[in-house]
């Protein structure tokens, strides 16, 4: 049990964030770095990373960033996203208190 708490209080949360596109709808983000995912989970997507690189994600597929800039995202078909974003740290003031 000390185990599973110690682990707790050093693994950072991740939250997910589902988003809808209309045919041709575009979405962008403004990336912190390493630590923003996007998976397709129906439909098709042209995704632009900050690098500049294209990309496009079917069902199933994810991609991650790499690094700090502006992710877009286009709807080449009705689609569902997940956003996956990673916590760097404790959440302001939210006191935690766990037993070692």
């Amino acid at each position: 049990m000390r185990f599973l708490s110690l682990l707790r209080s050093r693994v950072a949360p991740v939250f997910r964030i589902h988003l809808q596109l209309a045919e041709r709808q575009v979405w962008s983000h403004e990336v912190e770095g390493v630590g923003f995912f996007v998976r397709c989970d129906s439909g098709s997507i042209w995704l632009t990373d900050a690098e500049g690189a294209d990309r496009i994600l079917r069902p199933g597929d994810r991609w991650g960033s790499t690094r700090k800039g502006t992710v877009v995202v286009e709807a080449l078909a009705r689609s569902r996203l997940e956003l996956q974003i990673a916590g760097v740290g404790p959440v302001r003031g939210v006191e935690r208190r766990d037993e070692l």
